[in-house]
C-alpha cells in the first residue's frame, strides 16, 4: 500500500516570496500531497487578508489547518491538496497538530506534526500531549517535525556536548508510545547554525512511526534534502515502490570469475555513504544491480552464445578433410574452452 507524499520543513518565516516559491518547487519536484510548514512567523490576523492567502497558496486545490491562535509565532501550518487528501483535526496545542488523513482508498492514518519548544520545560508539556493522542496499534501513526532536541549524543557535532539527562525525556516518550525512527536517506544532520567559525550540526528534525504504520506501509522512508533557504532541511516522506521485473534478479556464482564484476562492485562501494547506513547499502546494491544488468555477461545467455560459437567451430572442423585438420595444440585449446564453459554452466 502507499501513503501520500508528505513533507515537513522548518521554513523560518513564510512571509518571504522566495520561500513561497521554494515551497511550490518542492511540491512540484516531489509530487507532494501534504506540506507541513513550521516556524512560519505569521500572525493569525494575516489569514483574514485575501491577498495574503492568495500569494501564500502552494497547492492548486489547497486546504489548510494551523495553530496560529495558540501561538504568536505561527508555529505550524499544514497545507494539503484537497483533491487527493481529507484531513480531520483531532488535537492541537502550541507545539503540535494531530489529525486523521484519508488518502483515496488507502487505510486512514494519524498524522502528528511537531514544532517543539526550544526549552527543556516546554518540551515536557509536548511529550505529555503526544502520549494523549497515541492511538496504540489500532491506527497507523506517523509523527514528524522539529523536536528541538536529539535522541543520541552522536546526533550533534560542535558546541556543548548534550548531557545524557537531557536526552532521557524524549527517549522515554519514544519507548512509552512504541515509536520507531523511520529509515532515512540523504543528509544525516537536519540543522546547521550557519557559522563558519564555530559550526554546529544537529539532527533536530525526524520522522517516527508506530508498528501499525510499518505493517501497512512497510516500504516507507524519508529523504533529508539540502537546507536551501532555511537553517533546517526539509524531510520528504514517501512510499518506495520498485518496479518489478518479470524475471527475478539473482546473484550468479560465475560472476566472481569475471574481472569486470569486481571492477563494478569496487566502483560502487568506493563511493561515500550518506545518511542511514542501511538505506545507503540498499542504494549501492541497487546501483550495482543496474550496472550488472547492463553487461553482456550478466546471465547464462553469454555462456550459451559462446558455446554456440564453439559448436559452430567444431562442426566446421568435423567437416574439414583429414589432411586439413587444425594442429593438435589448437584442438586442445578448443576442447579445454568447451569443458571450462560446460563446468561453469553447472554452477
Amino acid at each position: 500500500m502507499t501513503h501520500p507524499a508528505i513533507a515537513v520543513w522548518n521554513i523560518r518565516g513564510f512571509n518571504n516570496p522566495d520561500k513561497v516559491f521554494c515551497c511550490k518547487n518542492l511540491i512540484r519536484d516531489h509530487n507532494l500531497d501534504i506540506l507541513c510548514l513550521l516556524e512560519n512567523r505569521i500572525s493569525h490576523h494575516n489569514l483574514s487578508d485575501p491577498w495574503f492567502n492568495m500569494t501564500h497558496t502552494v497547492f492548486d486545490n489547497e486546504n489548510s489547518y494551523n495553530n496560529f491562535q495558540l501561538s504568536s509565532s505561527g508555529r505550524i501550518w499544514i497545507k494539503w491538496n484537497s483533491g487527493n487528501i481529507t484531513f480531520k483535526h483531532v488535537f492541537s496545542s502550541d507545539q503540535m497538530i494531530t489529525g486523521t488523513i484519508v488518502y483515496g482508498t488507502q487505510p486512514p492514518f494519524l498524522l502528528s506534526v511537531i514544532y517543539a519548544s526550544n526549552t527543556f520545560e516546554g518540551r515536557s508539556l509536548l511529550w505529555d500531549d503526544i502520549r494523549k493522542v497515541d492511538p496504540g496499534n489500532n491506527l497507523p501513526w506517523v509523527v514528524m517535525g522539529d523536536f528541538n532536541c536529539c535522541r543520541f549524543q552522536n546526533e550533534k557535532i560542535g558546541g556543548t556536548q548534550i548531557a545524557a539527562s537531557r536526552l532521557a525525556p524524549f527517549n522515554s516518550l519514544v519507548f512509552d508510545v512504541n515509536l520507531t525512527d523511520v529509515p532515512s536517506s540523504g543528509n544525516f544532520f537536519t540543522w546547521y547554525n550557519q557559522r563558519l567559525d564555530q559550526p554546529i550540526y544537529s539532527k533536530l528534525d525526524r520522522i517516527l512511526s508506530n508498528d501499525k504504520w510499518f505493517d501497512v506501509f512497510p516500504s516507507s522512508s524519508y529523504n533529508v534534502l539540502n537546507s536551501l533557504i532555511s537553517d533546517h532541511c526539509p524531510l520528504i516522506l514517501k512510499t518506495n515502490i520498485e518496479r518489478r521485473n518479470n524475471q527475478r534478479f539473482m546473484y550468479k556464482n560465475y560472476w566472481s570469475k569475471n574481472p569486470e564484476f569486481w571492477e563494478s562492485l569496487i566502483s560502487v562501494f568506493a563511493l561515500p555513504s550518506v545518511g542511514n547506513p542501511i538505506i545507503s547499502l540498499y542504494d549501492k546494491l541497487h546501483q550495482l544491480k543496474v550496472i550488472i544488468k547492463g553487461k553482456n555477461w550478466n546471465s547464462f545467455n553469454s555462456i550459451k552464445l559462446k558455446c554456440d560459437e564453439l559448436s559452430s567451430q567444431q562442426l566446421k572442423i568435423q567437416m574439414m578433410p583429414t589432411h586439413d585438420l587444425i594442429s593438435p595444440h589448437q584442438f586442445s585449446l578448443l576442447i579445454a574452452d568447451m569443458i571450462y564453459l560446460f563446468l561453469f554452466s553447472l554452477q
